[in-house]
């Protein structure tokens, strides 16, 4: 029997190690919105910053103090709770999302992908963008080169004359 065992992912680490490792990879999440690293890892990072995000939901100044000491930077913190717990207010569960990638070519180590699952604003070149402004913007510019393409198929087999006289 196994009562009052935890299964955890040790990592081959000793207890310090294990924590100073989470503790490093929960403030890069937080700070870079998704990080890549190996599967199991990323496997024992996720029930952590689930919780984590939990409690910053609570937008109170016990779980901002708490999320303090856990992670032991109240910029860190700050972010946690004024950016990324009011994205996901609607939701109970499931806040990050883990993406297999292959292998590490290095020593064939299983890597993935782990950052949220609601698009978070990202800081890139000095400002603030939203990843669905890029999307839609490559939409955009995608549906104006095809309807270019369209005009030059449509000009193929008349005269110049016909194609200047349409326009």
């Amino acid at each position: 029997m196994r009562h009052r065992v935890k299964k955890v992912k040790k990592l081959g680490r000793p207890l310090g190690a294990r924590k100073a490792l989470y503790k490093g990879l929960l403030i890069s999440l937080i700070d870079k919105g998704e990080i890549e690293t190996t599967i199991a890892k990323a496997k024992g990072l996720k029930p952590q910053i689930e919780r984590l995000v939990c409690i910053a939901k609570k937008q109170g100044l016990s779980s901002y103090r708490i999320l303090i000491a856990i992670l032991g930077s109240s910029k860190i913190a700050a972010k946690l709770v004024r950016e990324i717990a009011p994205k996901f207010m609607d939701r109970n569960g499931g806040f990050v999302r883990i993406q297999r990638l292959g292998v590490r070519s290095g020593d064939a180590a299983q890597m993935a992908r782990i950052g949220w699952v609601v698009n978070i604003k990202k800081v890139e070149d000095g400002k603030q963008v939203k990843k669905e402004e890029k999307v839609e913007k490559s939409v955009q510019k995608k549906s104006n080169t095809s309807n270019k393409t369209n005009e030059t198929k449509k000009s193929r087999g008349r005269s110049k004359k016909e194609v200047t006289k349409k326009k």
